[in-house]
């Protein structure tokens, strides 16, 4: 079976990354006179119940200060290493030639697209750059950022670049301040009962969630803003514009370093998936109340095909389009609404309490999480590298691109590679013909998903390798 689209390769030519960064202005000729903070938005592209913004506008209005919401398209995150200055121990592949697949760069533009539209309707607008965000919100002149807390090596990287820049190239180095906003996870970390926070939680996920759902609430999410802070001046914002970096930018594939014809998601794939926060919620109503399919998901979670055996929140839950507590609120309305408690109705919520758990045990091991024995190394385990064997090369080869012979395992890894999606059974299935009869380095299981799926989300799917 041929896979339905053609991979667009990354373009590597030093002249076509200087063309990209060259037109992001220096900083003094970017500089802001209004005292202004800045929202940078990450893996948070939404409105509602977006702790990050809220925070944001509460303290700009406390100041009487500006507030501009900005999001990067770093350079780093598909691979064009050289015009990036926020690069990480994960940045360069170990085994794969991409970082980002073009599917999944797609997604992303959609989403923030989406993004900037919601804000544009509540008065305020979203600046968008390629570039490294050291460089794009340093050389604001900002007062202050607040943007979400992460918890793995290249972001942790990031945010420590864009507080010393911020600093350097700010009003002053000593009134720049940076805000690191915890958000993304069900349970807020600052409500882990003793013991499950993750300076000292367990790495089993049982006594964990059994402490943490004994003990701990969900938060109730919050509405999103009707209004927001005024932007900097027109004539301000106007003198940031440059062709890659402007409230009207929105980078092509070509821009973000692809080459070759535009991906599309296979027409015969479980489901279209449409980046951004309408997409999102037009999902979550329509698979939970509208379908009515919240009921039954116990019994049809580890289905194959379809639309509607599992939710297919992931890739919307990845880049922060919807809020898990947003979710874990709408299961209790469908058990209020519909007086249907059962089994199925908590496996949503289960889900995401072992998407937490990833996270908080992504923030305990650090940089444990990728190496090759792991946090908790397994014994006797044959870890073949395809760098230096041959034949452990051969057979990854033939596991990316589903001709292994395997019929199960080669038709789930093409369903990745023409939609950027493969079923939670799929996926087990595939990493243990991996690990356990090819015998591969583990990674190289990771990294792919990393670069094709559309959920790609590093603690959940490193974690969970």
């Amino acid at each position: 079976m041929r896979i339905l689209f053609a991979t667009r390769r990354l373009a590597t030519s030093m002249a076509a990354i200087q063309s990209r960064t060259s037109s992001i202005p220096p900083a003094s000729e970017r500089r802001l006179t209004t005292p202004t903070q800045v929202v940078w938005f990450r893996n948070n592209l939404r409105l509602d119940d977006n702790l990050v913004l809220l925070a944001a506008q509460k303290q700009a209005a406390s100041a009487g200060e500006a507030l501009l919401p900005v999001f990067c398209f770093d350079p780093a995150w598909f691979g064009n290493e050289d015009d990036s200055s926020s690069s990480g121990p994960r940045t360069a592949p170990l085994f794969t030639s991409e970082k980002t697949s073009s599917l999944r760069a797609t997604f992303l533009i959609e989403s923030v697209h989406d993004l900037r539209q919601g804000l544009r309707a509540i008065g305020s607008d979203l600046l968008i750059a390629y570039g490294a965000p050291a460089d794009v919100i340093g050389s604001l002149g900002a007062t202050a950022v607040h943007y979400q807390a992460e918890v793995t090596a290249e972001e942790l990287k990031a945010e420590r670049a864009v507080g010393r820049a911020g600093k350097k190239r700010g009003p002053s180095s000593s009134s720049f301040q940076t805000y690191a906003h915890w958000d993304g996870t069900m349970y807020h970390r600052d409500d882990l009962p003793q013991g499950c926070e993750p300076s000292a939680m367990p790495l089993t996920f049982t006594p964990w969630r059994n402490k943490v759902e004994k003990r701990a609430e969900v938060r109730a999410p919050l509405p999103p803003p009707k209004s927001l802070q005024p932007l900097p001046p027109n004539t301000e914002l106007d003198a940031l514009q440059s062709p890659h970096c402007s409230t009207a930018f929105m980078p092509t594939l070509d821009d973000l370093g692809f080459t070759g014809p535009a991906p599309v998601q296979d027409p015969k794939g479980v489901l279209h998936f449409a980046g951004g926060e309408a997409a999102a919620r037009e999902r979550l109503q329509g698979w939970m109340f509208d379908r009515d399919n919240l009921k039954v998901y116990f019994e049809t979670r580890n289905g194959m095909l379809g639309p509607d055996y599992s939710t297919k929140f992931a890739p919307w839950l990845a880049l922060g389009c919807l809020s898990p507590r947003r979710i874990y609120a709408e299961c209790k309305r469908y058990e209020s609404s519909t007086g249907i408690v059962n089994k199925s109705t908590y496996w949503v919520a289960f889900e995401l309490v072992w998407r937490d758990f990833f996270r908080f045990m992504c923030a305990k091991v650090g940089d444990e999480l990728f190496n090759v024995e792991g946090p908790v190394p397994r014994r006797e385990a044959i870890w073949r590298d395809p760098r230096r064997d041959p034949d452990a090369a051969a057979a990854a080869a033939a596991w990316r691109e589903g001709r292994t012979g395997m019929p199960l395992v080669d038709a789930n890894m093409r369903e990745l590679a023409a939609t950027g999606f493969m079923s939670n059974r799929g996926r087990q299935n595939v990493a243990s013909f991996l690990v356990l009869d090819l015998q591969l380095d583990w990674r190289v299981g990771a990294e792919h998903f990393e670069a094709l799926l559309l959920d790609y989300d590093v603690c959940s799917n490193w974690g969970n390798w």
